[in-house]
């Protein structure tokens, strides 16, 4: 080297890790590296400012510390070269490379990009605390850093605030990428050195196990909560107490340090900071795109300035969803019974329909009472293993009671025969439960209501003390075969059940809670009957059932395991029930289906059976069959409202809307009434409502929505309250009444969250999302769009997971974020094909070809386009049909395809006006109003603009209306009001910069330049740095739009040689994307400049081209638009010859 660092240079400082050179200002390293000001002292060794006089740049150059041994130094330069070399391959924006490792002499060092700015360390210790908005942007940041390493095999191993460098805009890289890696490699770690900080290792680094990302996961995590708190999350004397907590504790909360955040960066902290790897997130990714859920995600989504398209996506899912508009009505509906599978129907068999009541409770101990239902429940459990005896099911049987003012008092003779009647039994089991001492026994009465030669009958089973209850209820059902005439079960629930007396009472009083409609009272209840009993399978069953209907997708999969297990060499009706469940719960149809299957054929008479039938069938979308099962059940029970309310639903999802109503409905609203069932009632006439709407009478489902919210809120059904008011809010939308309708999703999260229902919560999410994309509100639609997908994401459930990447990634596209896009919906597709849902197929790939037209990848996007068009017709779904052709409309006007662009447009339109869905009609008129100007068809584009005006209102889509007032700008101007057009401009520019839509800002000030003397300087200069805006967003058909003007301009003030530089320009960006109808206008213009600056042959060759292009849009015209076409002055200009 030039300048040998000795003594005069360098001093040697040994420390408690090894040998630190001190290199002194100035002195040059390897020939190469000026040394500048000390940056730092690290782990591994001293950084200074350095200077590469070879690429004349500054770096940071860190001196590695000497702590090996010295015969060794080949073999560590080349171990840390190796995996320098797989370091070096991380490239991102926040992760600072490292360019080189070098020797000079016995000194090893590394040079690396220079940040500056300070760690993030100093700035936690000079702030205390980072505001939340600052700390999830720079956690989100590093998380893409971090991802970015992973994908390459990179794993930091040393992540801490020491090593994260804060620039002057808060931007923050992370440091020592490959010197971590390295210095956890064999031979390079001595015994009794932990590599990594102490206060930032992961729970499997303190033990020395495997690592992988997800350890700088949870380093990362820490980090977070740190920049939140002040602290760590893990307090203790001593290191190996802080380890300790680290590797079998729990995080203190943020609460405790009376820090408030919300309860999304909680749980993001949470899932970072699980001790078992498995339980964390899988990727930094998966990180990065939740830290959008925190409240800072309007702060760091302000800084997105990308975009493209005009909504089309994301309205194609909106348009399905209003087109079904079921989702949250029949979610709620599903959710209040387990989901049942199988192959096809069994013919009913005669049995005989048993009711057994509550019994009454003349003990006087409160502590008894569960046993008034408890009994009845674990006698019908028993009852339904005979093929010959069909119980009725205990939520009818409590509900039918209650609604006829039944279920605390006895009734009489006839109230009982009433009560039998609707729930089409024949026989009716009532009882005392009585106590004399210790004891307590059970007076029971059979009474035959349909066979008067059976008779009626009675018997009494009693027990020596309480705490043989679970003998109790098995000598009543012995006693009530017997009285029945049924043989003895070979295999019987015994085993089932319990023999815990408070297993059974929280069993009990948990179902209970279930049939009120209660899931969030029944699971600790139920959790409590399985803690109680672990080998409770019945209470796992339920404990299952009560987790599905709260959204604990995972937590009900491991309950219904649990009793699976139990249950694997039974075959009585719970082991069947729990097969069932596990296999439609796992998403295994085929296994579902055979146990349904079983279920049906092992107990011909069991209506519930016949209804799970009847929904399996539902699932697997064969209504029809559905259909012909309901109808076997009502045939034997006429009285059932719920089959009469599938009917119904059944009805208007195969299109027989009308017969939903007339036939079915009205006939379970009647039945409903008889019984006194609010909340049947309001079930039926919010199924009506939806009906109304398939209809397009809106007025009418409105009022059928608002009676059913009505007596929802008055019975306190809050998950009734909130699809009634969600569908309500439905169609205020529908009706353009965005704010009264945000107000009804507004109350219906309210009730939502007061029952714990995730799902909900999820689905509403997403509905006020659409609402905003509906109002052109796209930073506040992601938003909501995100909060949905976490809460998805948590649930495991993949077909709304499609939805949600969907939706987010549309947002996404719409702020102009293509690469967010991209990711998102590739998701989607990923997803929606591992489900095999042809639907979500389709709209992946519609979003794909919007994602394909903006960035100028044209012939793709057209066959994404005509391909999803022929699915759409296969699926016969007319609002995707719409949203396919809309979109061939627009391609095709780009492409000069103007005849075809103005037949798609119009039938996207039309359909769209016959689905009554407004934004998507005013999204494809706006484009033909775009093909009119450019055809120079002011009387049509004159009308278009009006009808327009009329969909949209003052308070519509604000990136619609900004287009709206757009196109009346430049139609002024082309009509020469330029003054009039300056104000259109100014309303234009107000509504996109509302919406937050990037694509729609810039179009409306590239069009507003228009207004601008284009031979002033200002304006050039305007025009330029509008045109480096447009280029960094890298929306293709805005870039060519741009050029356009930038020719036109230097052509307009004589400059001939920018103007042949820009034409030139704009012809390559078009021959890029391939047949492009500006094309000729751009031959045009560049024919004018060359000809203008005395080069005629070049100019014969550009208008020739011009000519032609011409011709080709002619046969691409029909005779109406070429009328109009050859009329604009460049045309007439180029017809009649230079």
């Amino acid at each position: 080297m030039s300048e040998k660092p000795g003594t005069h240079n360098s001093d040697i400082t040994q420390t408690s890790t090894g040998k630190t050179h001190l290199l002194a200002e100035g002195s040059l390293l390897a020939g190469r590296y000026r040394i500048g000001d000390v940056l730092g002292l690290g782990g591994m060794g001293m950084v200074y400012k350095a200077h590469d006089e070879t690429l004349n740049i500054d770096v940071a150059l860190k001196v590695l510390r000497d702590d090996r041994d010295s015969d060794a130094g080949e073999r560590t330069l080349e171990r840390f070269h190796q995996e320098l070399v797989l370091a070096r391959q991380v490239s991102h924006r926040n992760v600072v490379r490292i360019h080189d490792l070098g020797k000079d002499d016995e000194i090893y060092f590394l040079t690396m990009d220079l940040v500056e700015g300070r760690s993030l360390k100093e700035l936690i210790e000079d702030q205390g605390s980072i505001p939340i908005a600052r700390a999830l942007d720079i956690t989100r940041q590093l998380a893409l850093g971090l991802n970015a390493a992973h994908e390459m095999g990179v794993v930091h191993r040393d992540l801490k605030p020491a090593n994260i460098l804060i620039d002057a805009k808060n931007t923050p890289y992370i440091t020592d990428f490959g010197v971590a890696r390295s210095a956890t490699s064999t031979n390079l770690t001595r015994t009794g050195h932990i590599v990594g900080t102490p206060d930032y290792l992961s729970p499997e680094q303190a033990r020395g196990n495997k690592l992988d990302g997800r350890s700088d996961i949870y380093s990362l995590g820490l980090m977070l909560y740190e920049m939140l708190s002040g602290q760590l999350p893990f307090a203790g004397e001593t290191y190996q107490e802080v380890l300790a907590q680290r590797t079998l504790g729990k995080p203190r909360s943020l609460a405790e340090l009376g820090v408030d955040v919300p309860p999304a960066v909680e749980q993001i902290i949470d899932h970072c900071l699980a001790r078992n790897p498995d339980d964390r997130y899988a990727t930094a990714l998966e990180l990065a795109q939740d830290l959008g859920d925190g409240q800072g995600t309007q702060v760091m989504l302000k800084r997105r300035v990308r975009r493209a398209r005009f909504g089309l996506a994301a309205s194609a899912a909106g348009l399905v969803a209003l087109a079904v508009a079921f989702g949250a009505f029949w979610f709620s509906d599903r959710n209040r019974e387990p989901v049942a599978g199988a192959e096809q129907a069994i013919a009913i068999q005669n049995t005989t329909t048993v009711a057994v009541l509550p019994f009454e409770n003349a003990t006087g101990r409160s502590d008894l009472a569960w046993l008034q239902t408890g009994i009845p429940e674990l006698a019908s459990d028993q009852l339904r293993e005979s093929e010959d005896i069909q119980p009725v099911d205990t939520n009818r049987v409590l509900q039918t009671l209650a609604d006829l003012n039944m279920i605390d008092r006895p009734g009489s003779s006839a109230d009982i025969r009433q009560a039998a009647e609707l729930m089409s039994a024949e026989i009716v089991v009532t009882g005392t439960i009585r106590g004399a001492g210790e004891a307590v026994r059970i007076d029971a009465r059979v009474a035959s209501l349909a066979d008067a030669e059976r008779g009626d009958g009675s018997f009494s089973v009693e027990v020596e003390n309480e705490n043989e209850v679970f003998e109790l209820a098995s000598r009543f059902a012995a006693a009530l075969k017997k009285q029945l005439a049924l043989p003895e079960s070979a295999d019987s629930n015994d085993a089932e059940l319990s023999q815990s007396g408070p297993a059974l009472q929280a069993y009990s009083e948990g179902i209970r809670q279930l049939y009120l409609g209660s899931s969030v009272e029944a699971v600790p209840l139920l959790e409590r009957a399985v803690k109680e009993d672990p080998k409770f399978a019945a209470a796992w069953v339920r404990l299952s059932q009560a987790y599905e209907m709260l959204g604990y997708g995972e937590r009900s999969v491991d309950a219904i395991q649990n009793a699976s297990n139990l249950l694997s060499d039974k075959s009585n009706r719970v082991a069947l029930e729990a097969r069932a469940r596990e296999a439609t719960l796992t998403g295994d149809i085929q296994r579902a289906q055979r146990a349904r299957q079983t279920i049906v054929e092992r107990y011909p008479g069991d209506s519930e059976a016949r209804v799970a039938l009847a929904l399996a069938y539902e699932d697997e979308g064969q209504l029809e069959k559905g259909m012909e099962v309901l109808r076997s059940v009502l045939a034997s029970d006429p009285n059932h409202p719920r089959a009469w309310f599938l009917m119904g639903k059944y009805a208007i999802l195969t299109g027989e809307i009308q017969a939903a109503i007339d036939e079915y409905l009205v006939r379970a609203l009647v039945i409903q009434n008889r019984l006194g069932n609010q909340q049947g009632r309001a079930d039926a006439l919010n199924a009506m409502g939806i009906a109304y709407s398939r209809l397009g009478q809106l007025d009418q489902a409105l009022e059928h929505y608002q009676q059913s919210a009505e007596i929802r809120a008055r019975i306190n059904d809050q998950r009734g309250v909130a699809s009634s008011r969600t569908n309500i809010a439905r169609i205020l939308v529908a009706k353009g009444k965005f704010s009264e309708a945000r107000e009804e999703f507004s109350q219906a999260m309210q009730s939502r969250e007061a029952i714990g229902d995730r799902p909900g919560m999820a689905v509403l999410h997403n509905e006020i999302g659409l609402l905003e994309e509906t109002r052109g509100r796209y930073i506040e639609a992601l938003s909501r769009f995100r909060q949905a997908l976490q809460i998805r994401r948590q649930l495991g459930d993949k077909r709304a997971l499609t939805e949600s990447y969907s939706n987010v990634g549309f947002a996404y596209f719409t702020l102009g974020e293509y690469d967010n896009a991209a990711v998102y919906w590739q998701q989607a597709m990923d997803t929606a094909i591992e489900l095999d849902n042809q639907e979500d197929i389709v709209l992946a790939r519609q979003n794909i070809g919007l994602l394909d037209f903006a960035r100028g990848e044209w012939e793709s996007a057209l066959k994404q386009f005509l391909e999803t068009l022929d699915e759409a017709r296969q699926l016969d779904n007319p609002a995707i049909q719409a949203v396919s052709k809309g979109n061939l409309g627009r391609l095709a006007i780009y492409q000069g395809r103007f005849d075809a662009a103005e037949r798609s447009l119009g039938d996207a339109a039309e359909s769209l006006a016959l689905l009554n869905e407004k934004r998507g009609e005013t999204e494809y008129r706006l484009f033909a109003a775009e093909l009119a100007l450019l055809l120079g068809q002011a009387e049509q584009l004159e009308n278009e603009l009006e009808v327009i005006g009329e969909l949209l209102g003052p308070d519509g889509n604000r990136e619609q209306l900004a287009t709206l007032h757009r196109l009346k700008g430049e139609q002024l101007l082309l009509a020469g009001e330029a003054n009039q057009a300056a104000d259109e401009f100014a309303v234009a520019l107000q509504f996109a910069e509302t919406s937050g839509n990037p694509i729609v800002i810039l179009r409306t000030r590239l069009a507003e330049s228009g207004i601008f003397p284009p031979g002033e300087s200002e304006h050039q200069t305007r025009l330029l740095a509008l045109l480096a805006e447009i280029e960094s967003v890298g929306n293709v058909p805005l870039t060519l739009h741009i050029l356009e003007t930038m020719t036109g301009m230097f052509v307009s003030t004589a400059d001939y040689q920018q103007g042949e530089r820009y034409a030139r320009r704009w012809l390559r960006a078009a021959q890029s994307v391939g047949i492009y109808e500006g094309s000729w206008r751009a031959h045009y213009l560049l024919a004018k400049s060359l000809s203008l600056q005395g080069k005629p042959e070049m100019a014969e060759s550009s208008w020739q081209s011009a000519n032609a292009e011409v011709a080709r849009l002619k046969q691409n015209m029909n005779e109406t638009q070429w009328q109009s076409f050859a009329t604009l002055p460049a045309v007439m200009e180029l017809t009649n010859g230079p």
